[in-house]
């Protein structure tokens, strides 16, 4: 049987289960109108799809000139071609009937689109031309993205006609699903699909590093063998959804194709050796273990053809291959699970769980099933359940095989175990002890000691995360008040340091009285110069609060022993220099505590017990004649 033969047979089996691509209504209307309010469209019906005659090479402009030509409606989202030596175009006429300029995005999502030649012309003439596709570099795509995205602009009223021709290296294609989105909703949709495949990334390689340490730590071949399986089976997925070939291999197209198809070849040959040890055919299916041996040899001829970058011909050949090897592992986890063996029976619950959601994804994407978020992540929450299901029957397994240890073990166990108490006991005392010291010490280190304040170490790191944070609340404005008792040297000198001590405490206790919500903070600079740090939406409640608190200031009753002097203040008054900054200016944090530093300067310059304004608009110090 030639090559070409072999091809056609697995094109006419996958054509029994896949829905044509095509329709067989040409005449019926296919412009896709573009209306407002919708941002995604279907392209069943709309779009045209032609096969390109074998041995000819077409241009757009002879497609669209000639109107005899076989073009049929599309019938599925995502056409597959399957094995085909042809090329193939796509044809798709839009008119924008809003009243505004949309700007539309084909998102073609099939990462291992060998080739893609693309044409947007409006009223006869090409404004936008695309080669790229797989094999070409990454340079070539309009956006580093994973897979293929085209954007038409269109303005109101504007017609346009968009071909795409897609050609394989040698003869296969994957599915190709095919969505027409406004810009707004295509990005919408790539954040949430790259943040699900972080997640489904991310619990993968946790499972993986996980595996692979209890296996090395404990020595148990299972485990190692699983963490293999792991690394083959995330390896191929970062290729098959392109993520690879915008990473590691951005650069080397070729190699990434190759990476797929080796990988492919590894993860089917990681399985069988996991099933052999974990279901342990040797002893238990002889015959079964060595047919799983023998297939996998046979993987060495696949991953040959992958090497010489002969991709169709290395997928008609590991396709059969594949499938026998899945039939025999399903087949040996069902017998081991009849001879009562509970971890066969979640391996064999895991397996089965996976083929599920492989046929549910495919019928999806053959038209068998509507479309719907959870059949367009079966794949993903299959493996990502098989996976997890795995890891228990692992853990499961692995605890069958320790019973007897433990047993034997639990007289020693008991011994220890009025020592491992004691001894536990200790160290918790002992832990407490050593935390509470260090609750201590980062108490004291970040605070004043007489006051109970936020010290000035903390003040500057603390101004240069709140700055950082006004850039995302932009309805914030952020106000740094400084504050200096007026007068207070005096005070201290005439009064003595322990009555100076107890004014700064009553002040102390009255910032944090009317500064208490959760996002403000109070600091203690030195002396009797304080820091007050808050957010307001509404600037007069910046007004009225630093209003409120410089009249309950004149509250606090100095001493009446000895009695004043004329250079001695009879009421307790501040300064207070206020900077304002909202998310429109960029201020480091010198810039803003310079702003408010002029600001009580001003006020002082100005006779004291004031408060003076200084916002990022003129920067410099503004005083309410209210509170002078």
């Amino acid at each position: 049987m030639t090559r070409r033969q072999w091809l056609l047979s697995l094109s006419l089996l996958f054509s029994l289960f896949a829905s044509p691509a095509w329709g067989n209504d040409p005449h019926a209307s296919h412009t896709l109108n573009i209306t407002p309010g919708q941002d995604t469209y279907d392209l069943t019906g709309r779009a045209l799809i032609l096969e390109q005659p074998e041995g000819r090479s077409l241009s757009p402009s002879e497609l669209l000139a000639d109107t005899t030509r076989d073009w049929q409606p599309l019938s599925s989202s995502a056409p597959n071609f399957s094995f085909s030596d042809r090329a193939y175009w796509l044809r798709l006429d839009i008119t924008n009937t809003d009243t505004r300029t949309r700007r539309l995005i084909l998102d073609i999502a099939q990462p291992l689109q060998d080739y893609i030649d693309a044409w947007w012309m409006i009223e006869g003439g090409t404004v936008r031309e695309w080669h790229t596709g797989d094999r070409r570099p990454l340079s070539d795509r309009p956006f580093r993205y994973r897979a293929f995205a085209l954007s038409l602009p269109l303005t109101p009223d504007q017609s346009g006609t968009l071909l795409i021709r897609f050609s394989s290296h040698d003869g296969l294609y994957d599915a190709l699903p095919l969505t027409l989105s406004s810009d707004a909703a295509f990005f919408k949709r790539n954040d949430a699909e790259s943040l699900g495949f972080g997640f489904y990334y991310g619990a993968i390689t946790i499972l993986l590093l996980y595996n692979l340490i209890v296996g090395l730590v404990t020595r148990e071949r299972n485990f190692v063998l699983y963490s293999v399986y792991l690394f083959f089976f995330l390896s191929w997925n970062l290729a098959f959804r392109g993520y690879l070939g915008i990473s590691l291999l951005a650069d080397h197209p070729t190699l990434n194709n190759m990476a797929v198809a080796v990988l492919s070849c590894g993860l089917f040959f990681s399985l069988v050796a996991f099933t052999q040890g974990f279901l342990n055919l040797r002893q238990t299916l002889p015959l079964t273990g060595r047919l799983l041996w023998g297939l996998s040899a046979l993987l060495l001829i696949p991953t040959g053809l992958a090497v010489m970058d002969v991709y169709a011909s290395t997928f008609a050949v590991l396709i059969p291959i594949a499938v026998v090897i899945l039939l025999t592992v399903l087949y040996a986890g069902a017998r081991a699970s009849l001879q009562g063996s509970v971890s066969a029976r979640i391996f064999l619950l895991a397996w089965t769980l996976l083929i599920g959601a492989v046929f549910a994804y495919y019928a999806r994407v053959f038209g068998l099933l509507p479309s719907s978020w959870l059949l367009e992540n079966a794949l993903n929450l299959g493996s990502l359940i098989e996976i997890l299901v795995l890891s228990l029957a692992l853990a499961y397994r692995i605890n069958e095989l320790k019973q007897k240890d433990l047993v034997s073990q639990q007289q020693l166990i008991d011994q220890k175990e009025q020592l491992n108490t004691e001894l536990q006991q200790r160290v918790e005392t002992k832990t407490r002890e050593l935390q509470n010291l260090a609750d201590k010490l980062e108490r004291e280190s970040i605070t004043d000691a007489l006051t109970g304040l936020l010290n000035r170490r903390t003040f500057y790191p603390k101004l240069e995360s709140e700055l950082r944070r006004l850039q995302r609340e932009p309805t914030q404005t952020l106000c740094l008040t400084l504050l200096d008792l007026d007068h207070f040297k005096a005070l201290n000198d005439h009064y003595g340091h322990p009555a100076g001590d107890r004014l700064l405490k009553e002040v102390s206790d009255l910032l944090q009285l009317h500064w208490k919500r959760s996002g403000d903070a109070v600091f203690r600079l030195g002396g009797e110069e304080f820091a007050i740090l808050f957010y307001t939406r509404n600037l007069y409640t910046v007004s009225e609060r630093l209003e409120a608190f410089r009249q309950a200031l004149k509250t606090i009753p100095l001493p009446t022993s000895p009695p004043p002097t004329d250079s001695v203040p009879t009421q307790l008054t501040a300064s207070l220099g206020v900077g304002l900054v909202s998310a429109l200016y960029s201020l480091s944090p010198d810039e803003l505590y310079a702003m408010a530093d002029r600001a009580l300067y001003s006020g002082k310059d100005r006779g004291r017990d004031c408060i003076h304004y200084c916002s990022a608009t003129d920067r410099t110090p503004r005083p309410r004649l209210e509170h002078q």
